[in-house]
C-alpha cells in the first residue's frame, strides 16, 4: 500500500540521517570520571556547535579518538591560579560534592562552575599538575579531563584544531559501571578515545 511505502522512506531516511548526523561512543578509562565510568555510551552530535562545558569528541594527535571537555573557546585565554582554570580573568569556582578514599588518597569530587558551564570533577588532593604560563586558544577548543591528574588534556598537548573535532555528546545514553547518568549538554553540563571501521560506533578510551 500507499501508506506501507511511506512509513518505508520514513525509516530509511531517519537511518541514513542517524548515518550522516549521529555516531555511538563507548567509553573506555576514567579520564572522565566522576560523571561517566568505564562502559558509558555517549550519542555523538556530528553537527553540533562546541560550547563551553560540552563534552568533546575529537581525534588527538596519536591518532586514537578522545573525549574532554571543552572549557575556552578560540580566542580565549588560559592559565591556572593553584589548579583552578581562569578563563579571560575569570576563574572557576569549586564547590566540594564529597569526599572518598582510593588505595588510601583521598580524593574530592568537586562541582566546577565557569561561567554559565556546570560539572563535576575529581581532584586528588596530594597530586598536582603545574601549568605556569599563560595560553592563547588558537581556532580550536582547550579541553580538560574531568580526572584532572590521571590524564593528558590540553594542558599538555594544547588546543583541539577545529578540523579534528569529531563532535559533541548530546546524551549520556549508559553512565557506565562506577557513575550516575546525566545528560550531556545544558545549563549544568556533566566525550570519546576511539578506534573502529564502523561508521555508527566508536570506543573511547584514555
Amino acid at each position: 500500500s500507499v501508506l506501507g511505502v511511506l512509513l518505508a522512506l520514513l525509516v530509511v531516511v531517519a537511518f541514513v540521517s542517524w548515518l550522516f548526523f549521529f555516531r555511538i561512543a563507548l567509553v573506555q578509562g576514567d579520564d572522565m570520571s566522576p560523571g561517566l565510568a568505564p562502559g558509558a555510551w555517549l550519542l555523538v552530535d556530528l553537527r553540533a556547535e562546541p560550547r563551553r562545558g560540552d563534552l568533546l569528541v575529537f581525534r588527538a594527535d596519536d591518532g586514537n579518538y578522545q573525549v574532554r571537555r571543552v572549557v575556552a573557546l578560540p580566542g580565549e585565554t588560559v592559565h591556572f591560579a593553584k589548579e583552578v582554570p581562569v578563563i579571560d580573568q575569570t576563574s572557576a569556582t569549586h564547590e566540594l560534592v564529597r569526599e572518598y578514599k582510593d588505595e588510601g588518597r583521598v580524593m574530592q569530587v568537586l562541582r566546577e562552575t565557569l561561567f554559565s558551564a556546570s560539572y563535576e570533577i575529581v581532584n586528588d588532593t596530594y597530586r598536582r599538575t603545574v601549568v605556569s604560563k599563560t595560553y592563547q586558544v588558537p581556532q580550536g577548543y582547550y579541553v580538560l579531563a574531568d580526572n584532572r591528574e590521571y590524564a593528558r588534556d590540553s594542558r599538555q598537548y594544547g588546543a583541539v584544531a577545529k578540523d579534528a573535532v569529531s563532535g559533541v555528546a548530546v546524551r549520556v545514553l549508559r553512565a557506565g559501571d562506577r557513575a550516575e547518568g546525566a545528560p550531556a549538554r545544558g545549563p549544568a553540563l556533566p566525550g570519546r578515545d576511539a578506534s573502529s571501521n564502523d561508521r555508527a560506533f566508536c570506543t573511547a578510551s584514555r
